[in-house]
Order: structure tokens, then C-alpha cells, then sequence
């Protein structure tokens, strides 16, 4: 995802980011896409953002950056149907014990 660093939430939009990465290996991102996504939010840090699908297995990971972040938001509609069973409930627990807000 690039973002030129003059990029302004100047219209007041919310964007929805998908999270999901997995897809066949010519597709596959060659660099941390989440990186990439925390590159493109220091450049509009006033843009809300919800970050669609979770995080996806790297759930946690996501969760700490929409934590100390106002403007993100956290969607868990797909990992909470796709990873049921999986070691991910546990993580979701946890978030719905401690993480109320923004997911």
C-alpha cells in the first residue's frame, strides 16, 4: 500500500483495509505488509481506519497497534468464523476479556 506522505483524511472517510494476505505466491506480498499499513497510517494519522478481517492469523499483532490507536478500529468477522477451533479462539478470548474497545 503506498500513500503519498502528504495524504490528508481531508473528506473525513473512513477506509477499510484489508487485513488478509494469503493468496497464491506471485501475489504474495515480498515485504511485512504490516509495515506497509503502519508506514500509510503515519502518513494520514487522522484517517479512521478499520482494519477488515482481524489481522488474520497475526490477530494479536493488530489487535496492540488499534489498542494505542484511537482511530483504528478492528473487524473479527472473518477470524472468528474461519478459525474456530484454532488456537485464534483463545487469542479472542483474551481480547474480548481485556480489549473491549475498537474490535
Amino acid at each position: 500500500m503506498r500513500m503519498r506522505p502528504s495524504c490528508k483524511n481531508e473528506h473525513g472517510l473512513t477506509v477499510f483495509f484489508c487485513t488478509y494476505q494469503h493468496c497464491t505466491l506471485e501475489h504474495y506480498p515480498s515485504e511485512d505488509p504490516f509495515f506497509s499499513l503502519v508506514r500509510a497510517l503515519k502518513a494520514a494519522p487522522k484517517t479512521k481506519v478499520v482494519l477488515v478481517h482481524g489481522g488474520d492469523v497475526q490477530l494479536l499483532r493488530y489487535a496492540e497497534l488499534v489498542r494505542f490507536n484511537p482511530s483504528l478500529l478492528l473487524d473479527l468477522s472473518m477470524i472468528i468464523m474461519k478459525y474456530e477451533g484454532s488456537s485464534l479462539d483463545a487469542d479472542l478470548a483474551f481480547l474480548f476479556r481485556n480489549f473491549d474497545r475498537r474490535i
